[in-house]
């Protein structure tokens, strides 16, 4: 039972992940990281990559509502169209105890065998019939 058992964060990215890389639709007021943004200068391959993983940049600003970073503050960066969060002042807390919850949390979920990271996170099948038992247990 204790290997079934998911917190919500956990919860929130299977289901997620899921809408977005098997289903191809995530909701309405979904906030792309930046990179999505130049999702068309990137060759056929990467672009497909970017369309079919779910990546830990869409979960802080998605689920942890971390603000991305000003462009005065990522300009001199060396990709300053990545996503960079607000990392400064008030949000250095949040943003140093999310990716700690964060690299947990898929931790966990990788170990449990529902995803695999590698350069994005995409579900195993265990993932996505879970994913898919949690949906239709919630509607």
């Amino acid at each position: 039972m204790a290997k079934e058992r998911l917190s919500k964060l956990q919860r929130w990215v299977l289901i997620h992940t899921y809408l977005k890389t098997v289903k191809g639709n995530l909701p309405s007021n979904w906030r792309e990281p930046q990179a999505a943004k130049f999702a068309g200068s990137y060759d056929k391959d990467e672009e497909k990559r970017f369309r079919q993983a779910f990546f830990k940049s869409e979960i802080l600003c998605n689920y942890f509502n971390l603000p991305f970073a000003e462009w005065a503050e990522r300009k001199h960066l060396r990709f300053p169209w990545a996503s960079y969060f607000r990392s400064i002042g008030e949000y250095k807390n949040n943003h140093n105890q999310a990716q700690v919850t964060l690299f947990r949390s898929l931790a966990n979920m990788e170990k449990k065998g529902f995803i695999q990271r590698d350069g994005g996170i995409t579900l195993t099948k265990a993932g996505k019939n879970k994913a898919e038992e949690i949906l239709t247990r919630d509607i």
